[in-house]
Order: structure tokens, then sequence, then C-alpha cells
């Protein structure tokens, strides 16, 4: 039931163009996350 009252929100409120830039912003804040604690553990690992 919360699925599809998400799809249609998702669908009826959002552009295409809009879903693309969100989806970005989420995958670059994603990477950005991933690297921070790659490089954490790694400079750990250095001292």
């Amino acid at each position: 039931m919360a699925r599809s009252v998400w799809t249609f929100f998702v669908t009826q409120s959002f552009s295409s163009l809009t879903r693309r830039i969100v989806i970005l912003n989420l995958a670059g804040l994603v990477a950005l996350v991933v690297g921070v604690l790659y490089l954490s553990q790694f400079r750990a690992g250095l001292i």
C-alpha cells in the first residue's frame, strides 16, 4: 500500500528532468560519503 502511494506521488509530482537531477545529486552524495569513509580508514592505517 505504502509503496503504491509513494510510486504515485513520485510519478505525479516530479518531471523526468527533476527525477534525473535528484538521482544524480543522491549519487554524488553517496560517492562523497563513501570516499570520506574510505579515506578515513586509509588514513587510520597509515598512522
